[in-house]
């Protein structure tokens, strides 16, 4: 008997009991209802194997899927015949991929100007202004409402960020000041950015077009994205000599190792590094003179 819609509600209800992100529960459903349905086109009914899951994998990266679409769907998977199943999952028979390591997409500073002078509406330019002078994700500058900004005090509330976990992130004057400018010019209701709706929110691929449309207006061949502004925002503060614990606790990284990272994409790092013995007067002794000499 095929217990597929069963099991997908139970699993759907586990993450929701759990309080796992909106996002996460979205992502890894959509991922065990691809697996369902993957098992109904071969006319499997019975019980769930890991060698069945194996061979799901397996196929998808055959079909080219990317690593990290994979590497999700593994979790979801493992999620659900662990946690629902109550399963035991070994991970000798069914290993986790091996991650690809790509450096991300960073842009100079003259390209992030021209990005937000690119910009066709006031809106979209304090919005590209706000994703780069805070490094938030898209979902958190979206989520964002008139309440959490603290002008008083520089700084915004980031409510339930990844992990759902709060977290204040500093506002440098300008931004401040552009801020100031665009919730003048155009009182948005709520939502700090407004959709179609007053006091709705803005949805997430609108703000992306956005910016895309902007880096096409700038000239900017790259892709540009939410994240791309993200990591230029860690990368330019590090390449400035901001000090990696204010970038991670910004970022809001659980593992300093997160945002480390981004140090391998730094040009000018080096530059900021001084060391202590140049500051030190020594006074070397001369060597002996040698016998005969």
């Amino acid at each position: 008997m095929d217990n597929s819609i069963a099991n997908f509600e139970a699993f759907r209800d586990w993450m929701i009991l759990r309080n796992y992100a909106s996002a996460t529960i979205k992502s890894y459903s959509s991922h065990l209802r691809q697996f369902l349905l993957w098992r109904q086109r071969l006319g499997n009914t019975g019980t769930i194997e890991q060698d069945e899951i194996k061979a799901y994998l397996t196929e998808r990266s055959d079909q080219g899927l990317a690593w990290r679409s994979i590497n999700v769907a593994y979790s979801a998977l493992q999620m659900f015949f662990t946690s629902v199943l109550r399963r035991e999952w070994s991970v000798e028979h069914l290993p986790r991929p091996r991650s690809e390591r790509s450096l991300p997409t960073i842009l100079s500073v003259d390209e992030v100007e021209r990005l937000i002078n690119a910009a066709t509406l006031l809106k979209h330019q304090a919005f590209i202004t706000l994703l780069y002078g805070t490094g938030l994700r898209l979902s958190e500058a979206l989520d964002l409402r008139i309440k959490d900004i603290d002008g008083s005090r520089a700084q915004l509330r980031v409510c339930k960020g990844k992990g759902k976990k709060d977290r204040y992130v500093h506002l440098p004057p300008s931004l401040l000041e552009t801020l100031r400018i665009y919730y003048k010019a155009c009182r948005p209701q709520n939502y700090l950015f407004n959709g179609s709706y007053v006091g709705g929110r803005w949805q997430n691929r609108a703000a992306q077009y956005a910016i895309e449309r902007a880096a096409v207006a700038a000239s900017i061949i790259c892709p540009v994205s939410a994240h791309v502004l993200r990591h230029c925002y860690a990368t330019h503060h590090l390449e400035a000599g901001t000090s990696i614990l204010f970038v991670k606790e910004q970022l809001g990284h659980s593992n300093l190792t997160t945002t480390a990272r981004y140090l391998h994409l730094c040009v000018n790092y080096q530059e900021q590094v001084h060391h202590p013995l140049n500051q030190l007067s020594l006074h070397l002794h001369p060597l002996p003179a040698r016998l005969g000499e």
